[in-house]
């Protein structure tokens, strides 16, 4: 609002008060009641929560990223806002080391380790600190261990990515998380040219989903590399 100069007030004070000398008094105007503001409701950490995944799967990682920390500001222990900061953290770095990865949302706990990453090194480790807090809060959480060993060994620490991997086996031995494990597992023993485990790691993954491409394919470039594995 604009200021009121104090010349212009000093002059509607006066004719204010020269036009009372002259009329009748009359009762003075009752003000109408203001009715009172209604605050805003606060926000939970559940609303910046589900606003993050909504973003997230869009495929705005800056948004999701934005909102998730907000709900961790308000609840440390809401684990399933420091496992999802945790996922936008990987996928980013992800997509920073051209590495094309599908994004279906939260509940996906699938990402190919395809050795180290050179890009985005900081948000790998920040990630590993965020599903190590999961895992603290939730230690059977078996989707937190599979991306802590995505996220280890892509950094290079594959006796550490092996270890995490094993947990996650271990911990559900049949459910797609140990398939998913099983499948990276492989990767990593490629990776480290331990070719005969790798082979029992795919077929580990295929003996939970026969229909599981990844693993499938992995085996295929095994025997074009090593076919005395397959004899």
């Amino acid at each position: 609002m604009k200021r009121i100069l104090p010349a212009l007030v000093l002059a509607l004070a006066l004719a204010t008060y020269a036009f009372a000398q002259h009329a009748s008094p009359t009762p003075a105007a009752t003000p109408a009641a203001t009715p009172a503001r209604t605050p805003a409701p606060p926000q939970a950490p559940e609303d910046f929560f589900n606003r993050a995944v909504d973003d997230f799967r869009r495929g705005d990682l800056v948004g999701a990223e934005r909102e998730v920390r907000t709900a961790i500001a308000l609840d440390s222990h809401y684990v399933d806002a420091q496992y999802l900061l945790g996922q936008v953290l990987l996928y980013r770095a992800a997509q920073r080391n051209r590495l094309l990865i599908e994004n279906p949302g939260i509940g996906s706990a699938s990402l190919p380790a395809e050795g180290e990453w050179h890009e985005d090194i900081d948000d790998l480790q920040e990630a590993i600190s965020q599903f190590r807090i999961v895992i603290r809060l939730q230690p059977s959480n078996t989707s937190a261990w599979l991306l802590l060993a995505t996220c280890l060994g892509n950094l290079g620490q594959t006796d550490d990515a092996i270890s995490a991997y094993k947990q996650t086996i271990n911990l559900d031995p049949t459910a797609p998380t140990a398939r998913d494990a099983w499948n990276n597992l492989g990767l990593v023993y490629l990776h480290k040219k331990r070719y005969a485990e790798a082979k029992k790691a795919f077929d580990e993954a295929l003996r939970i989903d026969p229909t599981f491409m990844p693993a499938r394919v992995n085996l295929e470039k095994l025997k074009k590399l090593k076919p005395g594995l397959f004899r």
